[in-house]
């Protein structure tokens, strides 16, 4: 199987689409997984407000590619893997997207009872999203890890020397328990609505 390769998102070439696409991929499989909970039934194709939400990311960090780490600071990445084709003579092989990175310079809303928007003492670089696209199949094997990687080469080019993510940590605690087996450790578990209904875990990773 052929390396992956990761870049840095691009609006010219429909990545707001992409995010969107490998969202919504992961929703049927959650569910057989017994983790349905994690994000819902609902399809973000249907909604136009959580649709503008994953094009508007890919516009900032193209703005922040251009710029020094701020507030503001946004970065998308996409996980590329070659696909090996039966007749290679006919046609180059093509190159599929599989997973995608969302970091940030602040933590999300709803953590904020564990973790700081940011901590100017301690500095950290959040990972937001990371999606897998769970059309790709077997091509996407190895992308979370890749893209985790990826987040602490980022972390390192912008000066910081901590990661914070956070995760849903029903079913078993299995999510929380990979990304511990990525190097993670807990920092202390949230809940989201009024009834915390949605539990989940802040993590963090020292470099």
């Amino acid at each position: 199987m052929s390396e992956i390769t990761i870049r840095r998102s691009r609006t010219t070439r429909g990545d707001g689409e992409l995010l969107i696409q490998m969202f919504d991929s992961q929703l049927p499989w959650l569910q057989s997984i017994g983790s349905g909970d994690q994000w819902g039934s609902s399809f973000i194709r249907d909604d136009p407000a959580k649709k503008a939400k994953y094009h508007t990311k890919v516009n900032q960090s193209e703005v922040s590619e251009q710029q020094q780490w701020s507030p503001q600071w946004t970065g998308v990445y996409i996980a590329e893997r070659k696909q090996a084709l039966s007749n290679p003579k006919d046609r180059e092989a093509e190159v599929v997207p599989v997973a995608a990175l969302i970091l940030e310079a602040k933590s999300a809303d709803y953590v904020r009872p564990v973790l700081l928007e940011q901590d100017k003492k301690d500095p950290f670089l959040y990972l937001a999203y990371l999606l897998t696209d769970r059309t790709a199949g077997d091509l996407g094997k190895g992308a979370g890890a890749a893209l985790i990687l990826h987040t602490k080469v980022e972390a390192r080019r912008l000066g910081l020397s901590r990661i914070c993510m956070d995760c849903w940590s029903g079913n078993g605690g299995k999510l929380v328990q990979y990304y511990e087996r990525q190097g993670f450790t807990s920092l202390g578990s949230f809940g989201v609505n009024k009834l915390d209904d949605w539990p989940g875990e802040v993590l963090e990773m020292r470099l």
